[in-house]
């Protein structure tokens, strides 16, 4: 037969759930992350200021962030999510403080 495999083409949804933008953040903060795909989540890449900080493979997603050593200055949070074909999606950033 001229069967095809299947060939999964859709990426992953992804957003950063906490914390939310324009948020002052100190001590341990918990960046909690919802993804979802149709054929499954592979892992969450964990981004402050475009430096990987945490891969986590298992739900929920989460990382805890110590901020005990940083600077008063802005701070951008982003996750990449891999879906189990390599897809994968950026969130939308988080500025926080």
């Amino acid at each position: 037969s001229c069967d095809t495999p299947f060939s999964d083409t859709t990426p992953p949804t992804v957003s950063i759930q906490y914390p939310v933008s324009s948020q002052t953040v100190s001590d341990v903060v918990s960046i909690l992350v919802s993804s979802d795909d149709n054929n499954g989540v592979s892992s969450i890449d964990f981004y402050i200021n475009d430096v990987l900080m945490h891969t986590d493979s298992d739900a929920p997603y989460k990382y805890d962030w110590n901020t005990f050593d940083l600077e008063d200055n802005d701070c951008i949070i982003k996750v990449i999510s891999y879906d189990e074909s390599d897809n994968s999606t950026i969130s939308q950033p988080v500025l926080v403080t």
